[in-house]
């Protein structure tokens, strides 16, 4: 039979929190890893530096272009 383990004991992100054990107003860092300009011969759609540009609206800290088939750019 498997052991319970108490919620102290569990790994942080499965274990029961009340709302004030989270931390308030911490930023989310997100970097897109695999995304594809018009580069990429008949699937993308924006020029890399609309991609960029966008991204920084969007708060990303990084953004991946991932162009593939072309030896352009």
């Amino acid at each position: 039979m498997a052991k319970k383990f108490s919620a102290e004991t569990r790994c942080p992100a499965t274990a029961p929190h009340s709302k004030s054990t989270f931390p308030v107003n911490i930023p989310i860092l997100y970097a897109e890893l695999h995304c594809i300009s018009n580069f990429t011969f008949l699937r993308g759609a924006s020029f890399p530096e609309e991609l960029v540009e966008r991204a920084d609206e969007l708060g990303y800290q990084a953004i991946a272009i991932t162009d593939e088939c072309s030896l352009s750019g």
